[in-house]
C-alpha cells in the first residue's frame, strides 16, 4: 500500500515496477514479490506514469516539477520546475524528455542536464510519430488503438486497455480490473479492489500490475487468467493499522528490513514495550512502533483495543447539523424533509432526548442557516430564519412552549455566561457584529466591518464565537472582505478595556472557530488559496493558536472539538484513499502528543465532545438512496 490514491500507471523495467502515488512518493517495487527496492519523496502528488531511458527515470509532480532519478538506486540526478500545468506522462526518447505544458506548448528537456532545449507550440514529431499538445496533454495526433470501443464494454472506465497473451486488461472506477478475451471482447473475469482503477495496467513476464484509488499497487500472476487469483493475506486474530510511513525492524531497536505505508492493516502477533510484532505481506515477520491495534470493526469504524462500548443514537429522519445541549441531555437539529430547490432549506426544528429515545418538534420555521446554538443552561435554542427577504433571530425553549422573535439578524450564537446572543447583520458592502438579550433588550453593535474586496454570493453567514469568559467574540471574515483576498479572524472585545485583535491568514475562508474551555487556545479551519498557482494547496487545514504566545500548530483537516477539561482537542483528517475515508485524532495540548483514536471507512460529518467526556461521531447519510432523493439519516456513534 502507498500513502495515497494511485492514479498513475505502472512501468516495469529490469524486474522492477515503477509507480508514483498521490502521497508524493515514487516507488520502485520488486516485480516478483512484495517489497520496495527504493522510494523517492518528491513532496507533491504524482498523478501520471514515469518514463525510462538510458537507465534514468523521468516523472513530474502536481507542483510542476520534473525529476530525473537513477532508475536503479533512486538517487536524484536533477529536477526542473516548469511554469504551468503538465497534464500527461512524459515521453523519453533520443536523449530528450518531452512534456505537454498547459495549454499548447511542448517542452523538450535534455535528459542528462534537465536543461530546457526548446519550447514548441502545439505539435512535434517524436520517433516518427506526430504528437500534439492541447490543455497540457501530449498525445499522438492519430492514435492507433481501439480504446473507446473497449471502454464501452466496461461501465465507468477511464483506464486504457492493454493487450497481452490473448487477453485485454482494463480498469474501471467501479473498483475492478476487467479481463476480456482478445478474440471476441467477452469478459473472462473481473478482479475487485477497494477503489477505482483509472491507471493503465502493465503486463510483464506473466504478471499484471495496476494501481487503485485505495492506495494499493496490485500484482496478479497465473498461467491462465480464467481463475481469480488471491488478493493477498488476511489477518487472523489480532490486527493493527499502520500509522504513517513506518520502518519495520528485524527486532526492537534492530536493523530496518522494510517500510510499510500508512493505512496498511497487518496481522499482529505480539506487543513488547511499545513495539508490535507484525506479519508482512510477503509472509515474513518484523517489529514496528507506529501502529494502532484494532479491537473490532463496527459500523464502518475500525475501533482500537480498549474501547469496549459503542452507543448509537439515531435522529429523526431528515435531521441534520445536530448539536448536543451543554448538560448532555438533548440533541437539537433542523429537520429537512423537502429536498426540492437549489439551496439547503429546513422547515422545522426538532429535539431528541437520548435517555428516553423520544423526539419532539419544537417549532416550524424557514431555515437556510443550519447552525443552531444552545444557551449555557440548556434551556433555550437560538436560530435564524429567512422569509420575505429578511433574516430574523429567534429563540425557542427546550420543551417548545416558548417561541420568541428577538431581532433582525443572522448567524446567532449564545454567550457562555448569560442569556445574551451575538449575531451578524450584513447589508451590501457592510457586515456588523451585535449583541442582544433574548428578550430583545440590550441591543448593541460591537463592530462594523466594511467589505473592501469583491463580494461573493452567500447563502448564510457563520456564527461568531464567544470566549468562555464572555469578554471576547471571535468572528471569521472571509477573503472577499479584503483587497488582499486573505481571510481574517477578528477578536472583538465585548466590554470596555478588552483590546480587539486580528488574526491574519493567507487563505480565502475561515470556519469552525472553537475556543478551548480555558480561553487560552483558539482552533479554526482555513481553506482555499487566494493565489492562482498550479501548486496551490486547496484542501482544508486546522490551526491551533495559543492566544498568549501566538504560537500556531497546523493539522489536517477539520471539525475541531474540545474535551470538557480542555486537555485534548479531537479532530478529523480526511484520507483520499478509498476504503479509509476519515481518521479521528486526539491531540494532547500540554504534551503535544497526537494519537490516532479510530479510522472510519465510511463518511463522517463532524465530531462533538460531550459534557460527560464521551466523544460523539456524527454521520449524515447521502440523499440519493435506491435511485431516489430521500431525507438524510443522521446517526451518532458515542464512545
Amino acid at each position: 500500500m502507498t500513502g495515497g490514491p494511485v492514479t498513475a500507471s505502472p512501468l516495469v523495467w529490469n524486474d522492477t515496477v515503477y509507480i508514483g502515488s498521490q502521497d508524493g512518493r515514487f516507488y520502485a517495487l520488486k516485480a516478483k514479490k512484495w517489497g520496495e527496492r527504493w522510494s523517492f519523496d518528491a513532496g507533491s502528488p504524482i498523478q501520471y506514469s514515469g518514463a525510462i531511458e538510458n537507465g534514468m527515470l523521468f516523472f513530474h509532480t502536481r507542483d510542476n516539477v520534473v525529476y530525473a532519478l537513477d532508475a536503479r538506486s533512486g538517487s536524484l540526478i536533477w529536477k526542473r520546475k516548469v511554469d504551468n500545468w503538465i497534464s500527461s506522462p512524459p515521453i523519453a526518447y533520443g536523449g530528450r524528455v518531452y512534456l505537454g505544458v498547459y495549454d499548447k506548448k511542448i517542452y523538450i528537456l535534455d535528459q542528462r542536464s534537465g536543461k530546457i532545449r526548446d519550447r514548441i507550440p502545439m505539435k512535434t514529431e517524436i520517433g516518427g510519430v506526430l504528437y500534439i499538445c492541447t490543455q497540457g496533454v501530449l498525445r499522438p495526433l492519430q492514435p492507433m488503438n481501439q480504446a473507446e470501443g473497449i471502454r464501452k464494454r466496461i461501465p465507468f472506465s477511464q483506464s486504457y486497455p492493454v493487450i497481452a497473451n490473448g487477453y485485454i486488461f482494463i480498469g474501471s472506477r467501479k473498483g475492478a480490473l476487467h479481463v476480456l478475451s482478445q478474440s471476441d471482447w467477452h469478459e473472462v473475469f473481473s478482479f475487485s479492489v477497494g477503489g477505482g482503477v483509472d491507471s493503465t495496467p502493465a503486463v510483464y513476464d506473466g504478471m499484471v500490475y495496476f494501481g487503485s484509488y485505495d492506495g494499493y499497487v496490485y500484482a496478479l500472476a497465473g498461467k491462465s487468467y480464467a481463475e481469480k487469483p488471491s488478493q493477498g493475506i488476511k489477518g487472523q486474530g489480532r490486527r493493527c493499522f499502520v500509522i504513517g510511513r513506518s520502518a519495520v525492524y528485524d527486532r526492537p531497536e534492530g536493523e530496518v528490513i522494510a517500510y510499510v505505508n500508512d493505512g496498511e492493516i497487518l496481522p499482529l502477533y505480539e506487543e513488547q514495550n511499545g513495539w508490535y510484532r507484525v506479519k508482512l505481506p510477503d509472509g515474513s515477520f518484523g517489529w514496528m512502533r507506529s501502529a494502532m491495534p484494532i479491537g473490532r470493526s463496527e459500523h464502518d469504524l475500525l475501533i482500537p483495543e480498549g474501547i469496549s462500548k459503542l452507543d448509537t443514537l439515531k435522529l429523526k429522519l431528515g435531521g441534520e447539523f445536530p448539536i448536543w445541549s451543554p448538560d448532555g441531555e438533548a440533541v437539537v437539529y433542523p429537520l429537512r424533509t423537502k429536498l426540492k430547490g437549489q439551496y439547503w432549506h429546513a422547515d422545522e426544528i426538532w429535539v431528541t432526548f437520548p435517555e428516553t429515545g423520544k423526539s419532539q418538534k419544537l417549532c416550524s420555521a424557514s431555515i437556510y442557516n443550519p447552525y443552531l446554538s444552545w444557551s449555557l443552561d440548556s434551556k433555550w435554542i437560538a436560530f435564524e430564519t429567512y422569509d420575505s427577504n429578511v433574516s430574523h433571530i429567534w429563540v425557542v425553549s427546550r420543551d417548545g412552549t416558548d417561541l420568541r422573535r428577538v431581532t433582525k439578524g443572522e448567524a446567532p450564537s449564545f454567550s457562555s455566561k448569560a442569556h445574551r446572543i451575538t449575531f451578524r447583520r450584513r447589508r451590501e458592502l457592510v457586515d456588523s457584529v451585535w449583541v442582544v438579550n433574548i428578550d430583545g433588550s440590550g441591543l448593541r453593535r460591537i463592530k462594523t466591518i466594511l467589505i473592501m474586496g469583491t463580494p461573493q454570493q452567500y447563502l448564510y453567514l457563520l456564527p461568531p464565537r464567544w470566549s468562555p469568559d464572555g469578554r471576547i467574540i471571535a468572528v471569521g471574515t472571509d477573503g472577499e472582505y479584503y483587497q488582499s483576498g486573505e481571510a481574517k479572524i477578528l477578536l472583538l472585545g465585548v466590554q470596555g478595556g478588552v483590546e480587539s485583535k486580528i488574526i491574519h491568514s493567507r487563505s480565502k475562508k475561515v470556519s469552525e472557530i472553537s475556543w478551548s474551555p480555558d480561553g487560552r487556545y483558539l482552533a479554526y479551519v482555513l481553506s482555499g488559496n487566494p493565489g492562482v498557482r498550479p501548486d496551490a494547496p486547496i484542501d482544508k487545514r486546522l490551526f491551533l493558536l495559543d492566544i498568549r504566545t501566538q504560537n500556531v500548530i497546523t493539522f489536517n483537516h477539520t471539525s475541531p472539538t474540545w474535551s470538557p477539561d480542555g486537555r485534548f482537542l479531537a479532530f478529523m483528517e480526511h484520507d483520499d484513499r478509498a476504503g479509509i475515508n476519515w481518521k479521528v485524532w486526539i491531540y494532547e495540548v500540554n504534551t503535544g502528543r497526537k494519537q490516532l483514536l479510530l479510522v472510519s471507512r465510511g463518511d463522517l460529518s463532524k465530531l462533538e465532545w460531550m459534557p460527560d467526556g464521551r466523544l460523539c461521531l456524527w454521520v449524515t447519510g447521502k440523499y440519493i438512496r435506491g435511485g431516489r432523493y430521500r431525507p438524510a439519516q443522521t446517526t451518532g456513534y458515542i464512545l
